[in-house]
């Protein structure tokens, strides 16, 4: 997986699992863990908005600031099929809910993500 997370190109290391019933694609790299939650995964597109849609992204970074998409801070991810994987991208502005909710927005953008 790879974004764009405030202007700086990042690589993430991969991994998929499940958790509550919804599909959890979360890469993490020096500075950051981006995490993707999907209730249903299938060719389409889904916006990225509050937890309670089941279609929510979160950002952790390195200084211990969290993010969160929300019903304001959202996004979307496209999916695509790819044999019995898909292929996505996706982009997404998120709310800080941690240490200062609110305080902040994160801007993700150019995601992809191969394999899901």
């Amino acid at each position: 997986m790879a974004a764009t997370i405030n202007g700086s190109n990042i690589t993430f290391t991969t991994i998929l699992t499940s958790s509550n019933g919804l599909t959890v694609v979360q890469g993490t790299s020096s500075r950051y863990t981006l995490t993707i939650y999907l209730k249903t995964i299938s060719s389409s597109i889904f916006t990225l908005a509050d937890p309670s849609t089941g279609y929510y992204a979160t950002v952790a970074d390195a200084l211990g600031s969290n993010y969160s998409t929300d019903p304001v801070n959202t996004g979307q991810i496209t999916l695509t099929t790819n044999g019995l994987k898909f292929n996505g991208t996706f982009y997404f502005i998120a709310n800080e809910t941690s240490p200062s909710p609110g305080g902040g927005n994160i801007n993700v953008s150019n995601g992809s993500c191969t394999n899901i």
